[in-house]
């Protein structure tokens, strides 16, 4: 195992309920139903996919796909501004630490366009040696491009390194991109290695699955 592949939303810090907010303040405009259920299914892929969506499912709505994006990405600004390193999901700082003092590189993978504004929220910037910004993609999760392109920022081939997604649109990303995975929660569970909780991703599993 020569890096670490990290998603963002629901790996390291709980911005899920975040992102639902903001994605139903641009439905509830655009007239279109839009449950928690319709935000899993959305988890990983971008925001212009999403409001493209809104407005094909209602093509009478007088706004824009550009503008239900903007107001959506405005309202989660304004959400993320009170996160800070009480957010960080469970087992996931300390994970980072013991990957920096083995000097195996992290990468941050994630689709949001805010992920650096996040991360230096968290106080989680420092421990990460690229972050592949999602507009220098090709295509969105589930394409498999941000995670190779990660691959490749620490000089790694895609099959010696391990991504941790919880989007079933992220651990297809890491199957198309014939990097081994580990998936967090519901939406992990296509992952070679599925566990319930983000504590559960320790050094010692990542190994152990690293071995097989």
């Amino acid at each position: 195992m020569h890096a670490v592949l990290f998603d963002l939303d629901g790996v390291l810090t709980n911005t899920v309920p975040l992102h639902y907010a903001a994605s139903k303040k641009a439905a509830s405009l655009a007239g279109v139903p839009f449950s928690k259920a319709d935000n899993e299914r959305w988890q990983g892929r971008s925001r212009k996919e999403l409001m493209e969506f809104l407005i094909a499912e209602n093509p009478d709505t007088p706004w824009t796909a550009e503008e239900l994006g903007e107001i959506k990405n405005k309202r989660y600004q304004e959400l993320i501004q009170e996160l800070s390193a009480a957010d960080i999901l469970p087992g996931m700082k300390e994970l980072l630490q013991t990957l920096n003092d083995r000097d195996i590189p992290c990468v941050l993978c994630s689709s949001s366009s805010n992920a650096l504004e996040v991360i230096e929220k968290l106080k989680l910037k420092d421990h990460f040696h690229a972050v592949i910004p999602a507009a220098d993609t090709k295509a969105m999760k589930p394409h498999p491009d941000i995670f190779l392109k990660g691959a490749e920022a620490v000089s790694c081939r895609p099959e010696n390194s391990v991504g941790i997604e919880d989007s079933i649109s992220g651990v297809e990303a890491l199957k198309r991109a014939g990097i081994p995975s580990i998936g967090v929660g519901s939406g992990g569970r296509e992952a070679d290695v599925s566990v319930k909780r983000t504590k559960d991703v320790t050094i010692g599993l990542i190994c152990d699955f690293w071995k097989k």
